[in-house]
């Protein structure tokens, strides 16, 4: 079948809502289609005696909330601000990202050029694979794997940050810190919060334990002696885990379910050059090999050379779950025996069509 890449990205990608809807989703973000303006000057000051070039970066360095107060002030506030590419993509591409930051209460915490930075890539921080996600407390791109798995981008609470590093309430004052959104997620498995939490990043966590107690060493001996004969098992091992080295991801059965999982991530465009929009697909034929290996436990050799390990299980469950970029997902069919399947499948159907008219 002589399809083009539009065609064959409809036939067999799609974007599975279990997955876009499993972390922070804001569905009632108003775009505004300018910021209104209240009386003031009509100009912007000392300011005006920078260079256009060092203006832009001095103002790329504020968060959106101070941009947005900063555009209230004068006419060439406005016009500065909204003359600003990260300013102006990010209100018009991800909007609801930045809503996102702003009922997390970590807008205050990232300048526009971090999170125009964040806009403008498409790879994982962690596995460097495409990823259509922002982790919100760093604003850092992630993939749905890596957020179920990979420690350094999970969220704990003051109490667990305590039991893990150390530290009092006075320290996590110089760390940014979120408030959840109620709701149900599902990174992984299922949970539901009706109350706000205070949360922390716990990579950000972890480096600051190490700083204020010296070494990472010196932090352990610490937790050690604080903790001792005062955690449950299930506590000590979900510690010890939390603690660990992020490469060490292991299987399902090793990784403590997260009590917080899809509470600090949402769906994250990623803007391309040519002002194109990726947002990523996921292929149904990686889902077909899962589902036939998952009830037969048995894999044809083609798809064998695609995953590693004695148990493919992990490897084809995480290929259901990685998106793509259009461009790789086109090359990625090539590779996919499940996607060719389907391919077929549909050949076989036009063509019995062909033959019945």
């Amino acid at each position: 079948m002589d399809l083009d890449a539009d065609v064959l990205i409809e036939r067999v990608s799609w974007r599975p809502r279990y997955i876009l809807n499993s972390m922070v989703t804001i569905r009632d973000a108003i775009q505004p289609a300018f910021v209104s303006r209240a009386p003031g000057s009509s100009n912007i000051g000392l300011l005006n005696t920078l260079p256009p070039e060092l203006l832009r970066i001095v103002f790329e360095l504020l968060d959106f909330r101070s941009l947005s107060r900063f555009a209230r002030v004068c006419h060439q506030g406005k016009a500065t601000v909204e003359s600003l590419p990260a300013y102006r993509d990010l209100i018009k591409h991800a909007f609801t990202t930045l809503a996102a930051f702003g009922r997390t209460e970590l807008i205050t915490f990232h300048s526009a050029a971090s999170i125009y930075t964040a806009l403008l890539s498409e790879k994982c921080v962690a596995c460097e694979q495409f990823a259509p996600f922002l982790y919100l407390p760093t604003s850092e791109r992630c993939c749905y794997e890596c957020l179920h798995r990979n420690r350094s981008l999970r969220v704990i609470s003051s109490g667990m940050v305590r039991k893990c590093f150390g530290l009092m309430p006075k320290d996590l004052r110089r760390i940014p810190s979120m408030l959840s959104i109620p709701g149900t997620y599902s990174v992984g498995h299922t949970i539901t919060y009706r109350r706000r939490t205070r949360l922390f990043s716990l990579k950000q966590a972890k480096a600051l334990g190490v700083a204020e107690h010296g070494s990472a060493e010196a932090m352990e001996h610490f937790v050690t002696l604080q903790n001792a004969g005062k955690l449950t098992t299930n506590e000590t091992h979900d510690a010890r885990w939390l603690t660990g080295h992020p490469s060490t991801i292991g299987s399902d059965a090793n990784v403590p379910a997260d009590r917080f999982c899809g509470m600090a991530s949402t769906e994250f465009p990623a803007l391309q050059p040519n002002d194109v929009l990726e947002k990523g697909v996921w292929c149904l034929g990686c889902r077909a090999n899962f589902l036939n290996y998952h009830g037969t436990r048995i894999l044809d050799a083609e798809t064998r050379l695609l995953v590693s390990g004695a148990d493919p299980l992990l490897p084809l469950l995480d290929l259901q779950h990685r998106a793509r970029s259009k461009s790789a997902f086109v090359e990625h069919i090539r590779v996919c025996k499940g996607a060719k399947d389907l391919l077929r499948g549909l050949e076989a159907s036009v063509q019995a069509s062909k033959d019945f008219l």
